[in-house]
């Protein structure tokens, strides 16, 4: 990702085995390009057993080659979380809606071609990990390319997009708004957002030193949780 941006990348493997194994597994740093792959579907089903899926390097252009590949990759994961983790279908539909919302974010406002999408599972807590990453023209950006000009840094532009400012001026965006309201309020977990050198967690802003050259959304949800109901929150 950041090497098309024109960074150079030099990757240390660690010495512990267990820490080698889990980073080969999950293909890092280049993760699974199901556009290219022909056999993606194995290596996403390769180990059964596994809490975790690799990281999965999906395209975002909008023609109809791409999007076929796409909708058959989130169909498929989300088949694999659900055999997995043997959840309930409420949960089901919220972590679908989760990866949905946020990968379409990601073609209608990144500016670029590609994401990343990895999942993970921890058995002891039950807590559910969901991270989406490009290297595009962040939220900030997406703002000014919309002629939103009034909107100056990157801790303000993460601020309107939790509240539901959409770059279309005649209507409000729900996509950011309603995931952190699931993941925080209904599932009782927590959400991420470092867009530029804003970053939003425990509902706070702030101003970091290195600047991420795109977006990225992590999310920890519980998969047990009582009494939820995601169509209170969409």
């Amino acid at each position: 990702m950041l090497e098309e941006r024109g960074s150079s990348l030099i990757v240390n493997q660690p010495k512990d085995g267990y820490c080698n194994s889990y980073l080969k597994y999950i293909n890092f740093p280049s993760g699974i390009r199901p556009d290219v792959i022909k056999d993606w579907e194995r290596l996403l089903n390769k180990h059964p057993y596994r809490t975790y899926l690799p990281i999965v390097n999906f395209p975002t252009d909008r023609d109809e080659i791409s999007t076929n590949v796409r909708e058959k990759l989130l169909s498929q994961i989300n088949l694999i979380i659900k055999s997995r983790l043997n959840i309930e279908s409420e949960l089901q539909n919220a972590v679908s809606y989760l990866i949905s919302e946020i990968t379409d974010n990601i073609i209608e406002h990144s500016g670029i071609n590609r994401g990343w999408l990895m999942v993970q599972f921890y058995p002891t807590t039950h807590y559910l990990d969901i991270c989406l990453i490009d290297a595009g023209k962040t939220i900030l950006g997406s703002y000014i390319d919309n002629g939103m000009l009034e909107i100056k840094d990157d801790a303000t532009a993460i601020e309107k997009a939790l509240i539901g400012l959409s770059t279309k001026r005649d209507d409000r965006g729900t996509g950011l708004r309603t995931s952190r309201a699931i993941s925080m309020d209904g599932l009782e977990g927590d959400f991420i957002l470092y867009s530029g050198n804003a970053l939003y967690f425990k509902n706070k802003i702030a101003i970091l030193q290195r600047k991420w050259p795109g977006t990225l959304v992590a999310m920890r949800i519980k998969s047990k949780v009582e009494k939820f109901d995601i169509y209170s929150y969409i």
